[in-house]
């Protein structure tokens, strides 16, 4: 299947789903705050603190162990569900680290969204800026402070990109500094099952150029 493939090609993430789990299970357990990588889990006062690399804190209330469909330990804490009820919400690794991925790549936004308060930000939808200026303001310089590395993160590397068919700047992360253009495999944007075949194998769009009027991303594997 599709799901057993991506897994399989992208062991260190399924990896990380499960450290979570089991820094996440063992904090509920033991009280006994854990770490994975830069994240820190600890349970106290009835609540289950995530903080994210920025200080900031994703509280889940009444967290407890419970049972999941298929018998296995899961995780449940007390929250808005599906049916906007108050009730209990069973969670697990790989939820939990959707929530973090998604809160750090917010804390990115917001850090960004300082470093550009001289400019006349209108909205921002997901990874991108909507800036209204002139003409004559430099993409290249606003890309330049939108990916610069946030103090309470050293070592990820980030870069803006200007526009896609349309679409305003976003991050895109690169492997490693000085990634040299010669080691990136160039796609059409347009050749959409090709880019969907590399994005599902684990390779993350690093670059974009546009020659002829045709949008190419340059892609690599992480």
């Amino acid at each position: 299947p599709l799901v057993d493939m991506w897994r399989s090609s992208n062991p260190n993430i399924t990896a990380y789903w499960w450290a979570v789990d089991h820094a996440v299970k063992t904090a509920v357990k033991t009280k006994i705050p854990q770490k994975v990588g830069a994240i820190r889990f600890t349970a106290k006062s009835g609540m289950l603190f995530i903080t994210l690399p920025s200080g900031r804190q994703l509280a889940y209330a009444k967290p407890r162990i419970g049972q999941n469909k298929f018998g296995g330990e899961s995780v449940t804490y007390m929250g808005v569900d599906a049916q906007k009820k108050w009730s209990r919400i069973e969670s697990y690794g790989p939820k939990f680290v959707e929530n973090i991925v998604q809160a750090v790549s917010r804390d990115i936004l917001a850090n960004a969204m300082k470093t550009l308060s001289h400019c006349f930000i209108v909205g921002h939808v997901h990874d991108e800026l909507i800036i209204e200026a002139s003409s004559n303001v430099s993409l290249r310089a606003v890309c330049e402070q939108m990916g610069r590395t946030p103090a309470w993160m050293p070592g990820l590397v980030l870069r803006a990109a200007r526009p896609l068919s349309g679409l305003a700047p976003c991050w895109l992360f690169a492997r490693a500094p000085g990634l040299r253009p010669a080691e990136l495999v160039w796609v059409p944007l347009a050749d959409r099952p090709r880019l969907a075949a590399l994005l599902g194998r684990g390779w993350a769009a690093v670059a974009a150029e546009t020659a002829a009027g045709q949008v190419a991303l340059g892609l690599c594997p992480l």
